[in-house]
């Protein structure tokens, strides 16, 4: 019970970010100039490696990989290991490099999960144990990805003063960013003491998210 409070205060913790502006943070890390589209292979190829000496990626021919529901993976180092590592199926790779959007926004995905344990070291915690307990901090930190990875690949560039009809290109998955953003505006309104929205409502938007990104996910 102790580590399955743990996982929920983590969680709790995730959800409370501005991925707006952490947006605009990896960008500027990166050197990456506003109105830029987030350019995937040349952070993945050399933006990332000047910046964290520890970073590398390693493209696995497709007869060599496991796990036939995913196409890159972030390996955050860990004591067997000291390098953070995006491993990136090869006939993904491919396809990126012919500018395939679906295979450029899956490492993109990874690139997130690599800044936020860079710069935040937001992982699943060694501490927690209890496999549950995991699985509901992996769950969560997923779903926040999921939406720091519309912000940072957005599937639509908005021009100037303009805001993009779909981050994602996906109506589900733009449906999980709205829903979560409602969260958040909840969440800072329930804080502040100035929303009128019930927890009732809060639940409901995340449940909405939960299922749709299980759904992305399946």
């Amino acid at each position: 019970m102790e580590q399955i409070l743990e996982a929920l205060l983590t969680s709790l913790m995730l959800m409370a970010e501005d991925l707006k502006q952490k947006t605009r943070d990896f960008r500027h890390l990166l050197g990456i100039t506003d109105g830029e589209k987030f350019p995937v292979l040349r952070a993945l190829e050399h933006n990332i490696g000047q910046v964290d000496g520890t970073f590398t990626y390693q493209i696995v021919e497709d007869a060599d990989w496991d796990d036939p529901g995913i196409g890159a993976l972030y390996s955050p180092a860990d004591d067997d290991c000291p390098l953070r590592v995006v491993y990136i199926k090869a006939s993904l790779f491919a396809r990126a490099e012919r500018g395939d959007r679906a295979a450029l926004a899956d490492i993109a995905h990874e690139l997130c999960h690599w800044y936020d344990d860079f710069r935040f070291g937001i992982r699943v915690p060694d501490f927690i144990t209890d496999a549950t307990a995991r699985r509901v901090v992996s769950h969560i930190i997923e779903l926040r990805t999921n939406v720091f990875t519309c912000y940072v690949f957005p599937h639509d560039a908005p021009s100037e003063g303009e805001q993009a009809e779909s981050l994602s290109g996906s109506a589900e998955l733009d449906d999980f960013v709205h829903e979560y953003e409602k969260f958040v505006e909840w969440r800072d309104g329930y804080v502040t003491g100035s929303s009128e929205t019930s927890c009732e409502t809060a639940e409901f938007a995340m449940e909405n998210a939960r299922q749709l990104s299980d759904r992305n996910r399946a």
